[in-house]
């Protein structure tokens, strides 16, 4: 059984529905470098320095419990303007290439689909590994626990798997528009994704 500390056990307790003496917190996530270093007690600079140490600290600091995404590093990508990731993205209108396809025109979107997208889940499927799947789901959770370290509990995040919109590869506009134009392709894929996550989903519970 882990040692953890007041905070990280407090929200051990709480997923068990034990009793308990205060609230929980989790799910904080500041972007701005100059409050997570205040907070953290550390100088100006320090949070680039030490992204990880400096973050944790400042959740440590302001009381957080739990928390469900390793995110220490997601601030890095935000300067004094706003983001500073460069390049954009499917989400953000970024230029809609897809593993070196354009996808340009809803068509081109279901084309790859069908190309692409339903042969690999297919396969996915087929070829599942409910052991590997299990030990890939608790290596990768203690590790994040081990990061995270006695003063937090890390909870899953993502290892859950359901049937998704991918707007966020095809991009907004082509992947709607084919979502309204070609129900029957849309269909498939949810109902692909839906297979591959009972798999999956039945492993992680396990």
């Amino acid at each position: 059984m882990p040692v953890y500390s007041v905070n990280a056990q407090l929200a051990a307790d709480t997923l068990q529905r034990m009793e308990t003496k205060g609230i929980p917190t989790g799910l904080v996530h500041i972007m701005e470098h100059s409050v997570i270093e205040r907070l953290a007690g550390a100088g100006a600079g320090d949070y680039v320095k030490d992204p990880y140490g400096v973050y944790f600290r400042m959740l440590e600091n302001i009381g957080v419990s739990m928390v469900d995404q390793m995110l220490a590093d997601n601030p890095l990508s935000m300067g004094e303007k706003g983001y500073e990731g460069g390049g954009g993205g499917a989400t953000t209108g970024g230029v809609p290439i897809v593993e070196g396809h354009v996808i340009d025109t809803p068509e081109a979107c279901v084309e790859y689909m069908e190309k692409y997208d339903f042969p690999s889940l297919e396969q996915k499927i087929k070829t599942f590994d409910e052991k590997q799947a299990m030990q890939d789901v608790i290596v990768f959770e203690s590790q994040s626990q081990r990061i995270l370290g006695p003063g937090m509990l890390k909870s899953g995040h993502g290892i859950m798997s359901f049937p998704h919109l991918e707007y966020s590869r095809y991009g907004y506009e082509n992947y709607l528009m084919a979502y309204v134009l070609y129900p029957e392709v849309i269909d498939r894929l949810f109902r692909l994704q839906a297979d591959y996550a009972v798999l999956k989903n039945q492993a992680v519970v396990k």
